[in-house]
């Protein structure tokens, strides 16, 4: 949680300097640069970051050899990807200048940047190493930061220099990670191609079963590269960065409810359990979300600058669409910890369908509110459909999982102190 918080405010510190840096229109020019390349990599790795965690774990005696068939298996997945990418770039940027569209095409060296430099802190996750793997995840947002400061200083900026700059910083960046890797590793590093099947029979349906999230994470941006000026998008770039602020918590609250639900020994105390967990997290997702959007017309101007005000209405609705994404990730947890990974492609699915619908009926009328609006409401749909299929495996009723009770507030203060005396007790008797 602590490496969550550490990240979302290094990210908002970077949305902050590009937004200044290069303004409205060039900040949705480094968007369109950006979205499209880093889209087709999540694909483009067919899910071995995923397997490479798995098999690590299950053999950390071989993990150096999962580790570069990982990469190797990346490397030659990518490249389709990237072809199809720089034939595809002008139709998925149409609404885009020739230069913005070449600079997303050179963008497309992410895919095998991602290949390496992405591929690593998986394996010290798979290794439980999470020391290591929490000092290697904020390294690309610190360089990214970095990247922007450079710019800065030296007064001279464009959207297309500012992500090449990057994409070499970030592929330098394999270096250290993989010194804090090699490390912690021992054995082998030989290829073996009787890995690469199991790596692909676990990562192809992992992949797969998340691209209806990553659509309804992502559509809208994707959608507003190709058919809107660049204002237009950096206005809602800079909208769905403030909003984000809503989730480092509830993704901390999430991170916890998948292992605590399946650790339950009996269906009425997994309801149970989960019932407290989801409602505790509504509290948290509606202060949250409320407090940050009535906080959004006091904040962007300060933060980002006079010239993205219009972007404060776009954000108020974010706020309370980021509030919803929260409490659905802990609901998609819960329903892991229930055994039921289908609940979320069900439901993830069907807040598509909603999403892909207001996106084709509000995006070119309403632009920035219209794309807000589809989110939001594809978001509750999400929440409306996992709260329904929840309620039917478990018994709970809408109103057991939405509405806190009294009891739920005296565990919380309890859990706080026996947490409180614990760490006393650490600090006076070691044996303790």
């Amino acid at each position: 949680m602590g490496t969550n918080i550490v990240i979302a405010g290094l990210s908002l510190v970077s949305g902050v300097l590009a937004a200044r840096l290069l303004g409205p229109n060039g900040r949705g020019e480094l968007a369109a640069v950006q979205t499209w390349p880093a889209f087709l990599a999540t694909f483009a790795m067919l899910g071995i970051p995923d397997a490479l965690v798995y098999f690590s774990a299950r053999e950390p005696d071989r993990a150096g050899r999962w580790l570069t068939t990982a990469m190797i298996s990346a490397l030659v997945a990518c490249v389709p990807f990237a072809l199809a990418g720089y034939f595809m770039m002008p139709w998925f940027l149409d609404a885009q200048t020739s230069a913005i569209v070449e600079g997303a095409r050179g963008y497309l060296w992410l895919l095998p940047v991602y290949a390496v430099t992405g591929m690593l802190p998986n394996l010290l996750r798979g290794k439980n190493d999470l020391n290591a793997w929490n000092l290697v995840r904020p390294m690309p947002t610190i360089v990214w930061i970095g990247v922007l400061l450079v710019f800065t200083v030296s007064g001279t900026a464009n959207a297309v220099a500012v992500a090449q700059a990057y994409l070499v910083m970030l592929a330098m960046l394999a270096l250290p990670m993989s010194f804090v890797v090699m490390r912690r590793l021992s054995g082998s590093f030989a290829p073996s191609t009787s890995m690469v099947r199991p790596m692909l029979g676990y990562g192809l349906p992992s992949v797969l079963s998340s691209v209806p999230s990553m659509l309804n994470l992502r559509l809208d941006q994707l959608l507003m590269a190709g058919l809107l000026r660049p204002k237009v998008l950096g206005m809602y770039v800079v909208a769905v960065a403030w909003s984000s602020a809503v989730l480092p918590l509830l993704n901390a609250i999430a991170g916890v409810v998948f292992p605590h639900v399946a650790g339950s020994h009996s269906n009425p105390d997994q309801a149970k359990v989960l019932g407290q967990v989801i409602r505790i997290g509504t509290v948290f997702a509606v202060l949250f979300s409320i407090g940050i959007a009535l906080a959004s017309p006091l904040i962007i101007p300060l933060l980002f600058g006079q010239e993205f005000v219009a972007a404060v209405p776009a954000a108020i609705i974010l706020s309370l669409a980021g509030g919803v994404m929260g409490l659905n990730q802990i609901l998609e947890a819960g329903s892991l910890g229930l055994g039921k990974p289908r609940f979320v492609l069900i439901a993830e699915s069907a807040g598509l369908v909603v999403t892909g619908l207001l996106l084709w009926l509000l995006l070119r009328p309403f632009e920035l509110m219209g794309a807000a609006v589809a989110s939001l409401v594809g978001y509750t749909s999400v929440c409306v459909f996992l709260l329904w299929l929840i309620r039917r495996q478990t018994g709970l009723q809408i109103r057991q999982m939405v509405f806190p009770l009294s009891n739920d507030f005296d565990l919380a203060l309890a859990k706080w102190r026996e947490f409180r005396s614990v760490d006393t007790a650490r600090g006076t008797k070691p044996d303790s």
